[in-house]
């Protein structure tokens, strides 16, 4: 959490679950708008040279999740969908490596999540 407390800025992504259009059963359309945004959000910070990084464990980890609610005195019905640490990334000192924490240590093969011609016809 030391890489959240000291970000310059965190912004986090959130839904009402309570709000929802009418003849809808879910909220889905509110999650497919809440990160339609967080992407657009990612793409102009890469082209203004602004580094994003995101921060699954304040709403992938339920404790996480639940101390991010309390600080921020958000509401039963307010469901927290992203949060992401933004900001310029700091100059290099000679000979320094690059931070090893922002490569993701979880990514499938795409041939076991692409499907073909059907679900479970894994793209070989």
């Amino acid at each position: 959490m030391e890489l959240v407390s000291s970000s310059p800025c965190l912004i986090i992504t959130l839904v009402n679950k309570e709000r929802q259009a009418p003849d809808h059963l879910n909220n889905m359309h509110a999650l497919l708008s809440a990160g339609a945004a967080m992407q657009n959000m990612r793409l102009t910070a890469r082209e203004l040279g602004i580094v994003v990084h995101e921060q699954s464990q304040l709403y992938d980890v339920p404790a996480s999740r639940q101390e991010l609610k309390r600080v921020l005195g958000l509401p039963e019905n307010i469901k927290v969908v992203g949060a992401m640490r933004v900001g310029y990334r700091p100059a290099r000192k000679s000979g320094s490596k690059v931070l090893s924490f922002v490569k993701s240590s979880v990514r499938r093969p795409l041939s076991k999540i692409a499907h073909r011609n059907g679900y479970g016809n894994y793209w070989d």
